[in-house]
């Protein structure tokens, strides 16, 4: 009898391949200089359709929060000015719920030169649902078996604004850093790594970490365990 294929998420019997990350990432050819292609060997994962075309106003919200902050290639800018800014404007509605409380904010560069951009709030509950099916998908596609304990993650995508926030952006700048360190000399996995690419940490079956970098500078960094 054959076996039948279950998500990646959920014990569903698949219906579908689910992109790891979504595809929606990687930019379409028309959007690039002639002769670059960042949509070759995507990682795919069996899914039912709860977990691919079920998630894609959270796929939507994960692609806007990591092309909207500034950290990133010209590839980044690129992608939000086409793909990011052609979907809000045939439904705006939907974006302008993601971005509660906008307003203006002045940013310092680290060579001190300021510029004018905006924050708003993030939800962050939605981020770590998102970002825990990035991290249980890159899971099965290594281990073939899911990932069904908990996790917790970490971005430098996020900042903060008032009174504290310099103290609390050199924490984060200083916990990043720290785990950066923590997977030097790792293998980073990727075929398209201008736009997509990661490290695996594993310590044992029940212990793991991630380091997964989109446009070459926004990271999230994802701890897999029993007790985190």
């Amino acid at each position: 009898m054959k076996k039948i294929e279950t998500c990646y998420m959920c014990n569903r019997e698949s219906s579908s391949r689910e992109h790891v990350p979504p595809k929606c990432f990687f930019p379409n050819s028309k959007d690039l200089p002639v002769g670059i292609d960042f949509r070759r060997n995507l990682i795919t994962v069996p899914s039912c359709d709860q977990h691919n075309s079920g998630k894609s106003a959270d796929d939507e919200f994960l692609l806007f929060i990591m092309t909207a902050q500034y950290r990133g290639s010209d590839f980044k800018d690129k992608h939000f000015e086409s793909k990011v800014m052609r979907a809000f404007n045939r439904s705006p509605d939907r974006f302008i719920n993601m971005i509660e409380d906008l307003a203006p904010h002045s940013c310092r560069e680290p060579d001190g030169k300021v510029f004018e951009s905006a924050v708003f709030k993030v939800d962050l509950a939605r981020f770590d649902r998102v970002v825990r099916q990035l991290a249980c998908g890159i899971y099965y596609h290594h281990y073939n078996k899911k990932w069904m304990g908990k996790s917790h993650s970490i971005s430098n995508i996020f900042g903060t604004s008032g009174n504290l926030s310099s103290l609390e952006n050199a924490l984060i700048t200083s916990q990043m850093d720290k785990m950066s360190r923590s997977f030097e000399g790792l293998p980073v996995h990727g075929e398209n790594q201008q736009i997509f690419r990661y490290q695996l940490y594993t310590r044992n079956d029940s212990a793991h970490a991630l380091h997964l970098e989109f446009f070459e500078g926004a990271k999230i960094f994802i701890v897999l365990g029993q007790d985190v």
